[in-house]
């Protein structure tokens, strides 16, 4: 082979890892809000899971809801309620950069966030300046105008849960979160989730 023919190969192969990896990245993350997808979402955590559970620590996910989210795409249209979306998103990618998480958009208006090295009452607390903090954003498009709120289940795992354990029992906070009217957080234990 000649000198032309492997600079030209070794061109060619960086550039299909560059290829790959921005696959690999796009992927995994949501085209709206730019956070990560769920399928980036699982990956990344498992990840912190392990890491984790190493550690000893414990790991608390939230799942989150945009509260009247249908209403919202219904009222005002759905180019609206994209703009809902990245709007708390952002709010949720700023809090989740401060604060050292892992962050999702999970689904429609769902989204997902991983916490390790926390406390319970740390998570809850958390939790909460993250609902209040959604609650005190103004999405706005022309002379259209709506204050958001989100619900949050919360549930926190140590040593062998799986992630698909602990996303469920948040999920049922999440439930039991709506269920009592919304725009409130609620913790995975026997007390919360029986009601």
């Amino acid at each position: 082979m000649d000198t032309t023919t492997a600079a030209s190969l070794d061109r060619m192969m960086r550039e299909l890892a560059l290829t790959r990896a921005e696959l690999r990245r796009i992927s995994g993350t949501d085209q709206l809000t730019g956070l990560l997808n769920r399928r980036g979402f699982d990956e990344a955590a498992e990840s912190a899971l392990t890491a984790a559970r190493d550690a000893k620590l414990p790991t608390t996910v939230l799942m989150c809801d945009i509260d009247r989210f249908k209403a919202i795409n219904d009222q005002f249209g759905h180019e609206f309620g994209d703009k809902v979306l990245i709007a708390i998103a952002e709010v949720l990618r700023s809090f989740a950069e401060r604060k050292r998480m892992l962050v999702a958009r999970h689904g429609g208006e769902e989204f997902a966030i991983l916490m390790s090295g926390v406390s319970k009452e740390r998570a809850v607390q958390h939790a909460e300046d993250l609902r209040q903090s959604c609650a005190a954003e103004s999405v706005a498009s022309g002379e259209v105008s709506a204050n958001v709120t989100i619900s949050i289940g919360l549930a926190e795992c140590r040593g062998e849960t799986d992630l698909a354990i602990v996303m469920r029992l948040a999920d049922q906070a999440l439930y039991v979160a709506k269920h009592r009217g919304r725009n409130r957080v609620v913790r995975a234990d026997a007390d919360s989730i029986a009601a």
